[in-house]
């Protein structure tokens, strides 16, 4: 049995400028018995000439194919062939959807962490949730720095808002963005998530 419980009793921080052109690390670990047992560290970012395919000229490489054990995190996305660690993009979008696939080993938890203050330095806005979309995992990155990932779920996706940006005016951010809604993340919704809430899996 997996218990999370997220809690927003503020809104999710919204920065007021952005960067063309950064780097931020993700690190990925995995813990059996809050011992932690492997980890990986991928990287994610804008540049001028990044784009969505292979950036060989940014230090981008395509993985080698998945191993057939142990803890495995990457980038992955049309043409990006077994995936990337490290994964750059263009400065010219609004905002950015970085995938990444995870597999465990012995399925063992695991726990993702970054550098909010530094992202909040780059970025307007960035969130975690969870690939199928849903409250099963829903983070805002500015707001802390590590989200625990259930056992379930195998592919999460990091939003990523480039330019001064409110998500509150947008009606396609992220659920927990969206004020007066019935979502689990949302301000006065009845969903499980909600402060002092919890829910299993």
């Amino acid at each position: 049995m997996f218990v999370i419980c997220l809690i927003y009793a503020t809104k999710p921080t919204i920065a007021q400028t952005s960067a063309s052109n950064w780097l931020a690390n993700l690190y990925v670990e995995e813990y059996a018995g809050g011992t932690l047992q492997a980890s990986q560290l991928l990287i994610f970012g804008v540049a001028p000439d990044g784009s969505d395919g292979i950036d060989e000229h940014l230090g981008e490489s395509e993985l080698p194919p998945e191993p057939p054990g142990g803890l495995h995190a990457a980038f992955i996305g049309e043409g990006l062939g077994n995936g990337l660690s490290k994964d750059i993009r263009s400065d010219e979008e609004t905002s950015l959807t970085f995938s990444v696939k995870l597999r465990r080993n012995n399925g063992g938890e695991i726990l993702l962490s970054w550098d909010p203050e530094l992202l909040g330095s780059q970025v307007s806005a960035a969130s975690l949730e969870n690939a199928a979309g849903g409250a099963i995992v829903a983070v805002d990155m500015l707001a802390t720095g590590n989200a625990e990932i259930p056992a379930l779920v195998n592919e999460v996706r990091i939003l990523v808002y480039l330019q001064t940006y409110d998500p509150y005016q947008d009606p396609n951010a992220p659920e927990f963005y969206q004020e007066g809604g019935d979502g689990f993340y949302q301000e006065g919704g009845d969903g499980f998530y909600q402060e002092g809430g919890e829910g299993e899996f």
